[in-house]
């Protein structure tokens, strides 16, 4: 919704069910240079498949466009393997996520599995 509803872009969004359940999805938005920018990226279950499909959809809709690239940020933790059995190469820029704390009190935030990250997770436009 805080892509769908933003006033400032035009985001568009790809998704894949089963059986009515979300499986995966993608948006993205296509920049004033013709490239396609994928937003946002999340997949169930620990299955990429789903995402590789919808990332070869996008591949479809970028060619048909004539868009002279696809770029996106992701976490090379959860999509690495996967991105790159698909084509896509892997930039290292050192762009990190990450959370300093100092209180004790604070720990459960230091604990990866109460944290539910999307994939790319770009914050452009005032996110």
């Amino acid at each position: 919704w805080r892509f769908i509803k933003n006033p400032r872009r035009h985001y568009s969004v790809a998704a894949a069910f089963t059986d009515g359940q979300l499986k995966a999805y993608a948006v993205y938005h296509i920049n004033q240079k013709n490239y396609l920018e994928i937003d946002d990226l999340f997949a169930s279950a620990n299955d990429p498949q789903y995402l590789v499909n919808i990332l070869f959809e996008l591949i479809a809709l970028a060619r048909k466009n004539n868009s002279g690239l696809i770029s996106f940020v992701a976490h090379a933790n959860l999509w690495q393997s996967t991105l790159k059995k698909s084509g896509f190469k892997w930039r290292d820029d050192g762009h990190l996520f990450s959370i300093f704390i100092n209180d004790s009190s604070q720990d459960q935030f230091k604990s990866i599995e109460l944290w539910l990250l999307t994939s790319a997770d770009t914050h452009s436009e005032g996110f």
